[in-house]
């Protein structure tokens, strides 16, 4: 909790430990913290019941992990056509910009 930074999930985790101290399971002190994902809790509970917590902590971790990836490489795929567009539109302005003086001689020029 102290390496967190939040101070909500700091001090959830001190409610947390102080259930674990009054000799409740880790998973069900997690449950009423309220604020920890059901898989999370579940998993925990689960690791508890059989005995390898650690386990089913890596379990969840990288189901945790593979879900941020997940979301990640989304989030990229729905950025790309926007950033196509915004540099197509952003190419066109320049061309527009550069063009623009020398077509406005041509029509002086062609106006004498």
């Amino acid at each position: 909790g102290a390496t967190s930074d939040n101070h909500v999930i700091s001090s959830s985790l001190r409610k947390v430990q102080d259930g674990v101290r009054e000799g409740r399971p880790i998973g069900e002190s997690l449950a009423q913290a309220e604020i920890f994902p059901d898989m999370l809790v579940q998993m925990v509970g689960i690791g508890e019941e059989s005995g390898s917590i650690d386990q089913m902590l890596e379990k969840t971790a990288d189901f945790y992990d593979d879900e941020v990836e997940t979301m990640s490489s989304q989030l990229t795929a729905m950025l790309e056509p926007l950033m196509i567009v915004f540099m197509g539109g952003l190419l066109g302005f320049m061309i527009v910009a550069l063009y623009m003086p020398m077509f406005m001689i041509f029509q002086e020029i062609q106006s004498m």
